[in-house]
């Protein structure tokens, strides 16, 4: 995370084939719906491939279901809380 803050972020995961275990999906290897890729808002703020919006969400998930129709996808939502919390400074422990 880049920033300190509470943030909502819809990624999206796939199920292993053959283990019905759920990933999240390396959006490198089955590409990148609109929103998700590096210019997006979400990996601007938070280095996430990810969205902020539900909706946008919704369609990059409908975007990678018939890319790979091969494939089981499915969008979760992931709550985040960072907080950093100065522990030392140059004059010392605090």
């Amino acid at each position: 995370m880049r920033h300190d803050g509470t943030y909502v972020i819809y990624e999206i995961q796939h199920e292993q084939i053959g283990d019905n275990r759920w990933e999240f999906s390396n959006l490198d290897y089955f590409g990148y719906p609109e929103g998700f890729n590096a210019s997006g808002r979400c990996y601007q703020e938070t280095g996430i491939h990810g969205s902020f919006d539900y909706k946008e969400a919704k369609t990059g998930l409908k975007w990678l279901r018939k890319k790979h129709k091969d494939r089981k996808f499915r969008l979760v939502c992931v709550i985040t809380v960072q907080k950093t919390i100065i522990m030392n400074n140059q004059f010392g422990w605090r």
